[in-house]
């Protein structure tokens, strides 16, 4: 395989293959997103499957009580919030139990110094493609409600 032709979506399926092919079950995402009739998240914020959780660790140990996976507590190790806007790592998993930030690791020798210069990346639109946004944002969102289309629309646009 050249490397022209290995891409995000060449890497993708080849491991969605693998993890069928072990046993695992693929969930196509737009199918169990919030407010589909599938729907296994009440919002996006919703970031451990709860239910599928619970089905894995009573796979994992069958012995394990019904009444113990109320109190379980979730854990998350990230060096990144959740989300950007509002940074609601805390808010999924609860008050912090460490902190190891980028200084320590840096004086713990576990990683070297970060050095970064922020620039901005120069973009444009030919001008021949805008008046096929429109009618293809249309047809993508055929069926949505008007709200969701406007939620969609003001995502997509950002660069």
């Amino acid at each position: 395989m050249s490397a022209a032709s290995f891409t995000e979506s060449v890497v993708e399926d080849a491991a969605l293959a693998w993890l069928e092919s072990t046993g695992w079950q693929i969930a196509y995402g737009p199918d169990i997103a919030p407010d589909m009739p599938a729907t296994e998240r009440r919002d996006y914020g919703d970031v451990v499957l709860a239910q599928r959780l619970r089905d894995a660790l009573t796979r994992l140990n069958p012995k394990l009580p019904a009444d113990a996976l109320p109190h379980a507590s979730f854990i998350g190790f990230t060096g990144t919030p959740i989300e950007l806007q509002d940074a609601n790592t805390r808010a999924v998993f609860g008050d912090y139990i460490s902190v190891y930030d980028i200084q320590r690791a840096v004086q713990d020798g576990a990683t070297v110094p970060i050095y970064y210069e922020s620039r901005l990346a120069k973009l444009a639109l030919d001008e021949a493609e805008r008046p096929k946004i429109d009618p293809e944002f249309e047809e993508a969102t055929e069926g949505e409600e008007v709200e969701r289309k406007e939620k969609l629309k003001t995502r997509w646009a950002q660069l």
